[in-house]
């Protein structure tokens, strides 16, 4: 576990312990497979969620 370099690399992040850097890396894979960091984000489900009123549109809070 402490030898991976990804899970090294993502307990370097103050507030991700191995627990969570080994549960992510579990998670995502092969993490080449994401074109970019919205791609990751997207799949993990954290999107801006969209207000649409009146024919104005505005980005809201991560979903």
């Amino acid at each position: 576990m402490k030898n991976d370099p990804i899970a090294k690399l993502l307990m370097s992040v103050l507030g991700i312990g191995a627990i969570v850097a080994m549960t992510i890396v579990a998670e995502v894979g092969d993490i080449s497979r994401f074109r970019s960091y919205r791609n990751l984000a997207s799949y993990a489900g954290l999107v801006p969620s969209l207000d649409a009123s009146g024919g104005k549109q505005r980005m809201g809070s991560i979903t």
